[in-house]
């Protein structure tokens, strides 16, 4: 989302990176690999506010040195860390999505599955609005993420699971973290497979707490208080429009969020409820709380933007999935010019990642294949048609009559900005032709305004406004 300008206009990128790392060491009978740190440490930032340059974290370079070679009556383990994320800023905008809403896209490598009722949970019961990615695995797969989710339900130290192979239980594990963001204290685990000649006989399951019981307790307490201060606002209408509660969350958490890379506990939802500052994982988790309270369907993806590691979500939404970024719809955090005032700082927020497709998405945002996604197609509880900010061709024909109405409900309800998304590039052009080259943008502002400021993105077809520029 480009900032706020009197006609030149600045873009800002904000990019995820991490690092993974493995160590591989052998002694006698023993085989482990050691996994990266979490995700998200800072560690330098350069570069002026026009141009600052991603931050490496500090650990997470691989090293392959290979252990000794195991053989028969071995005991092996195998610790495995949390794939968690952290995001940086850059220059660049949030680039693009050319929005189109005619698609219709292949469902190869993806799911649409609609979950069922939602019933209260109880102890190691897989509910259908945290089940995405359970459901995506083989029956004898899910058994075994059950035992894992059982194991850390209970705080146990170690379980045998039913499994009779070490390969899958990394992605399985990765399944159960991307769709319970409540389990914020296990960053990673332990595996112990013993074997004789050369036979499974046994492989357990430890769980690696970042947290005792009580101070989990603890935070579970700021959730729930944070939970409840969300809810309270809560609008009555549209209680039942999942597009209502999804709009209404995703700006609350927005809105009582700031990005900070150095939050404490950044990587899971604690950073949001206890700080208030988080990076991309935790705006993600935090709002895949929230909406599986709801009873909203919602599973973490992780991937990848413009090569820097990210997080961000799939929703169900009204009956269909869509993806959801929260932390791209935060603009604050990407202002730094000292030149910038308070008021310039706060565009509300940007909803250009709010219930996208995935044809879309995938122009910025790449995720990784550990499990099949769902299939994100439709674009009927996409911000700017539920909104009717979405502008045709059949409007440029005469934008008077399509925009008029809009200003005029924007400024009657005290909105600060109104912003407008195109369905092809000619559209994008025709409208900032007609709003800023000719200046009719001035027809549509509160009387006395001399001056407009305004954010573009034409990677992403969308023009924005300040209705109170002039004052």
């Amino acid at each position: 989302m480009k900032r706020k300008k009197v006609l030149p206009v600045v873009c800002l990128l904000c990019l995820c990176l991490v690092a993974a790392a493995g160590i591989i060491w052998g002694e006698d009978r023993l085989f482990s690999r050691f996994a990266k740190e979490p995700y998200g440490e800072s560690v330098e930032e350069s570069g002026s506010a026009e141009s600052a340059v991603p931050i490496q974290e500090n650990s997470g370079q691989e090293n392959t040195d290979p252990g000794k070679k195991i053989s028969e009556n071995v005991v092996s383990e195998n610790t495995v860390s949390q794939n968690t994320i952290s995001k940086t800023k850059d220059t660049q905008e949030t680039a693009g999505q050319n929005q189109s809403f005619t698609e219709t896209e292949p469902e190869t490598g993806e799911l649409s599955t609609k979950p069922g009722d939602f019933s209260e949970k109880t102890a190691g019961e897989i509910l259908p609005q945290s089940s995405w990615a359970f459901y995506t695995l083989t029956e004898e797969e899910q058994k075994i993420y059950q035992e894992m989710y059982d194991a850390i339900l209970s705080f146990s130290n170690e379980v045998t699971l039913s499994a009779d192979r070490e390969e899958p239980l990394e992605r399985i594990f990765m399944c159960l973290l991307a769709d319970h963001p409540e389990i914020f204290y296990v960053n990673g685990y332990r595996d112990t497979v013993r074997t004789l000649n050369g036979e499974v006989k046994e492989i357990t399951f430890s769980p690696s707490y970042t947290m005792d019981e009580q101070k989990v307790l603890q935070e579970k307490e700021s959730i729930d208080a944070y939970t409840d201060r969300a809810f309270a606002g809560m609008p009555s209408q549209g209680a039942e429009d999942d597009y209502v509660t999804l709009k209404y969350l995703y700006d609350y958490l927005i809105e009582n969020t700031e990005y900070d890379e150095s939050a404490a506990e950044n990587q899971n939802l604690c950073s949001v409820a206890d700080y208030g500052r988080s990076v991309c994982q935790g705006y993600a988790k935090m709002l895949q709380y929230l909406l599986q309270k709801k009873g909203i369907p919602a599973v973490l993806v992780s991937g990848s933007v413009n090569s820097g590691r990210h997080a961000w979500l799939c929703a169900q939404v009204n009956g269909s999935w869509y993806h959801v970024d929260p932390t791209w719809g935060d603009v604050s955090y990407r202002f730094e010019e000292k030149s910038i005032t308070d008021t310039e700082r706060q565009w509300p927020v940007n909803y250009d990642y709010f219930c996208v497709t995935t044809q879309e998405l995938e122009k910025t945002h790449q995720a990784d294949s550990t499990f099949s996604l769902p299939a994100c197609t439709d674009t009927r509880d996409n911000y700017y048609v539920r909104e009717g900010l979405y502008l045709t061709k059949e409007d440029a024909a005469d934008f008077s009559l399509r925009l008029t109405p809009l200003f005029q409900e924007a400024v009657s309800q005290g909105e600060k900005t109104i912003t407008f998304r195109c369905e092809s590039d000619q559209v994008y052009s025709q409208l900032k032709e007609y709003l800023i080259d000719k200046q009719n943008i001035f027809r549509y502002l509160p009387a006395g305004s001399g001056n407009v400021a305004y954010t573009e993105a034409p990677e992403n077809r969308t023009l924005g406004f300040w209705l109170n520029s002039g004052e």
